[in-house]
This record gives C-alpha cells, sequence and structure tokens, in this order.
C-alpha cells in the first residue's frame, strides 16, 4: 500500500510539474511554439532529435524553417542514424551549425562527417573514453578512434550490466503494489 501510494504521488507531482511547466512557458512568452518561445530570448538554441522518443523526425526542411524565424538557432543533438542529415545541415548552413552525436555507435561516421562534439549517454560512466574519442577525431587520429571505438564498444550501460538487480527491485516492487 505504501509503494501504491507513493507510486501515485510522484506520478501526481510529476504531471503537475510537466503541466504547469507549460503553463510557466505560456505565461511568459504567449506561446507554445518554438519560434515564439526563442524570440523571448537571446540563448543559443539546440533542437533535441531523438525520434525513437519524440516520434517525430526533423527534416531539412523544419531545421531551415527554424533558422529562418530564430537567428540564434546554431544545431542539434542528433540521436538517429539519419546520417544523410547530417551532411545536409552541416551543408545547408555551414561549418558553425553544430550536430552533436547523440547515439554512441554512430559517434565515429557522425564525426567524420562533421559533427562538433558528442552528448552520449556512456560518457556517464565512460567519461575518459569518450573524451579520448572525440580528441583523437579532432587531432585525425584514425588508429587511435579506432581503438577507442573498440574499448567504448566493450563498456555496457548500467541497464545492461545490473539487468538481474533491477528486474528483481521491480518484481520487489510489484509484490508491493495495489
Amino acid at each position: 500500500v505504501e509503494a501504491g501510494l507513493k507510486y501515485f504521488v510522484l506520478g501526481a507531482f510529476a504531471a503537475a510539474l510537466y503541466l504547469m511547466g507549460a503553463a510557466f512557458v505560456y505565461a511568459g512568452t504567449g506561446t507554445l511554439q518554438l519560434s515564439g518561445i526563442a524570440a523571448h530570448s537571446d540563448l543559443p538554441l539546440l533542437v533535441y532529435h531523438i525520434p525513437v522518443r519524440a516520434g517525430v523526425e526533423v527534416t531539412l526542411a523544419s531545421l531551415e524553417a527554424i533558422a529562418s524565424r530564430v537567428p540564434h538557432f546554431i544545431g542539434m543533438k542528433h540521436a538517429s542514424a539519419d546520417l544523410t542529415l547530417v551532411s545536409d545541415a552541416i551543408a545547408a548552413f555551414g561549418p558553425g551549425f553544430r550536430v552533436l552525436v547523440g547515439l554512441e555507435e554512430l559517434s565515429f561516421p557522425m564525426l567524420a562527417l562533421g559533427a562538433a562534439g558528442m552528448v552520449n549517454a556512456v560518457a556517464n560512466v565512460a567519461p575518459a573514453r569518450v573524451a579520448s574519442l572525440y580528441e583523437a577525431m579532432a587531432a585525425g587520429e584514425p588508429i587511435a578512434t579506432k581503438h577507442l571505438l573498440a574499448e567504448l564498444g566493450r563498456t555496457k550501460p548500467l541497464s545492461v550490466v545490473m539487468a538481474e538487480k533491477i528486474e528483481a527491485l521491480r518484481e520487489w516492487a510489484a509484490e508491493r503494489t495495489v
């Protein structure tokens, strides 16, 4: 019962925060459209492109539409296997357009296409290896990069390493909910 009550309260809190967050944005800007929100700030704008979670694919046309309305639009975190979008965006917007790699397995090809950096989840587990991969690519050291990619390939996310413990925790929690 206690776990169920905690789950309900945390869910209600998260929903309220999400809804109120949108209300705060609307109250401050008068809109929920990206270009309208961006017009209220001079901070650089990056689009977060993660279609597997958002359910929406960013296209070059949508990036061009944002760029035409938001002068401080500077790039995107790209967590998609669409390498064509990376090369097309860099060609369309020039070298000042920053593409940040969001998928570990595509770090090397995106950096080779001209990505400006990496925002990979594995950096939480192996930050030195991820930094070394970027530094090797920036210095044009493909041999070192090959070895670093092999090292990163051997790095396992905590969800894999701790899978049994996570499943046991889920089962334990399931037994205590209503």
